[in-house]
């Protein structure tokens, strides 16, 4: 029985260079690799697949699996990986359109939680602005046009357009402000 198996063993190695030697008889945890793979510590694919996925949604990292790729894995979620190639295979011509995708667990929180966000942002306006806006009103009024040529006041050359919406700012600042109750 030992003669066979040295027999075969020298069946396999003959002609072969004594790093393929070392090769074949590897066993073990890393057998399969290559010497340099082992050398420099290359983790599997994936360890890589699931280190090169940075994901920071809470809605999606919780239902990611790191054993499928990123392309089944966004497949499965209901969501578009690239959405150019998405709009470009929906517009060919000659093709029929494809059904509308039915929304997933994934899609219906991500579309709640983007609804929960929407609302009035604060509107921040600084001090010298509300002072300079401040000023202008208290000279020229409701007067866009004569506030922008105003050199004096206006010397940064604010068109009146721009001088309306910082007004406007600054009027929601206040109101904002009132119903709060700061000063």
């Amino acid at each position: 029985r030992a003669a066979d198996l040295v027999h075969n063993l020298k069946g396999l190695t003959m002609g072969k260079t004594p790093q393929q030697h070392r090769k074949l008889k590897q066993t073990g945890k890393r057998a399969g690799l290559s010497r340099k793979a082992q050398k420099v510590g290359i983790p599997k694919q994936r360890e890589v697949r699931a280190a090169s996925t940075n994901i920071t949604n809470t809605v999606v990292k919780a239902a990611w699996d790191i054993k499928k790729t990123r392309r089944k894995n966004f497949s499965d979620l209901g969501l578009v990986q690239d959405p150019n190639e998405e709009i470009a295979s929906a517009a060919l011509p000659g093709q029929s359109k494809k059904k509308k995708r039915e929304k997933t667990m994934v899609v219906r929180q991500l579309e709640e939680l983007a609804e929960s966000a929407k609302g009035a942002k604060p509107v921040v306006v600084s001090v010298g602005e509300m002072q300079f806006v401040d000023e202008l009103i208290a000279k020229h009024g409701d007067d866009y046009r004569a506030m922008a040529k105003d050199h004096k006041l206006n010397y940064y050359q604010h068109t009146a357009k721009q001088i309306e919406r910082k007004v406007k700012r600054v009027r929601e600042t206040e109101a904002l402000a009132a119903d709060l109750g700061v000063e």
